[in-house]
């Protein structure tokens, strides 16, 4: 709860925390160096804002297969329901997608053994889908990194840091892709 009222305090003032931080580089490093180090945060926060777009956009598309899925191929009760679990918990990255397969397998349960067996079905395989196939894709666009480099990235990350490195591997690649750009883009320069 602290959290969340510290991040709406932050959320208002933060026009004032950046000036803050703007008006400390610039007093007590080299104007070209705070300028550098204020360029790497300003395209780090437009890799973030731009992942969390993606990552949004992905699970309400997922959301909405899946109301589709649930309403007119699985023909299950409380479909629209069912998919907005389904969109809420893909938010979250890795294990999301598990949770949100829950509520819809155990409420279809209640009432057809056999309709929740197609419910797992159908989400294990829009699951594979979106994380095969629309979930790169779509962050892709957003961060501009293409769908190789995003699994590979999520890979690399969740094997060396667990949860926290499949969420924040792709927008941490998406920076590391943009320096190594301007770095070569700048060599190659000085070797024309």
């Amino acid at each position: 709860l602290v959290c969340v009222i510290l991040s709406i305090y932050i959320l208002f003032d933060k026009e004032k925390i950046a000036m803050g931080c703007k008006k400390l580089l610039y007093s007590s490093m080299s104007r070209k160096k705070a300028s550098e180090i204020i360029s790497f945060f300003r395209t780090s926060h437009d890799i973030f804002y731009h992942y969390i777009i993606g990552k949004l956009i992905d699970s309400l598309i997922i959301g909405v297969i899946a109301f589709i899925g649930f309403k007119f191929i699985v023909r299950i009760e409380n479909s629209l329901f069912l998919a907005l679990i389904v969109f809420l918990t893909n938010i979250i990255p890795y294990f999301g997608p598990f949770i949100g397969a829950v509520p819809p397998i155990l409420m279809t349960l209640v009432y057809s053994p056999i309709k929740a067996l197609w419910v797992a079905i159908f989400i294990l395989i829009l699951q594979q889908i979106d994380g095969n196939i629309i979930g790169p894709k779509v962050m892709g666009d957003q961060v501009g990194l293409s769908p190789l480099w995003i699994i590979s990235a999520v890979l690399i990350g969740g094997s060396l840091f667990s949860i926290i490195g499949v969420f924040l591997s792709v927008p941490i690649a998406a920076i590391i892709k943009v320096y190594l750009e301007k770095y070569i883009k700048k060599n190659l320069y000085r070797r024309i």
